[in-house]
């Protein structure tokens, strides 16, 4: 994927995921909305990831979105909001994604036993906020 449009396309992926969580929240889906909700939180970081460099293959956003803090090229006016929102991100990785999809297979619970509304609601939340400062990082550097 190439600079130009690897930012834009990881932003896109982002909007519809989580214009799919929303329609699903709505209609009180849970689990739907949490998985649609994880996976864009995830796109939203790697659009912000991909703005300054190449994306790894990754479902652990909180620890993409570290490494790429910690490069010289992440900006300043982007880095405030970014460490704020960095602890968030931390219970949306790879075992969340695994849960979501899978269940606890261990006890024979399924994924849509498992998510309610307040943890749908949360993960909404997140995913709303990691959009937004993926739009906001995609349009700078869109337009410098």
């Amino acid at each position: 994927m190439s600079p130009a449009t690897g930012p834009s396309y990881r932003l896109q992926l982002a909007l519809r995921s989580l214009a799919s969580a929303r329609d699903n929240l709505g209609r009180q889906n849970w689990r739907d909305s949490a998985v649609f909700s994880r996976a864009g939180v995830e796109h939203a970081v790697k659009a912000i990831v991909a703005c300054f460099g190449a994306v790894p293959r990754s479902h652990e956003p909180q620890r993409l979105l570290a490494q790429a803090l910690e490069t010289g090229a992440f900006p300043d006016w982007l880095r405030e909001r970014a460490e704020a929102l960095s602890p968030d991100l931390g219970g949306l990785g790879i075992q969340e994604h695994i849960l979501l999809s899978y269940g606890d297979e261990e006890r024979g619970i399924d994924p849509w036993s498992i998510v309610d509304e307040a943890r749908a609601t949360s993960h909404f939340r997140i995913a709303e906020a990691a959009t937004a400062l993926a739009e906001e990082c995609v349009s700078q550097v869109a337009s410098a």
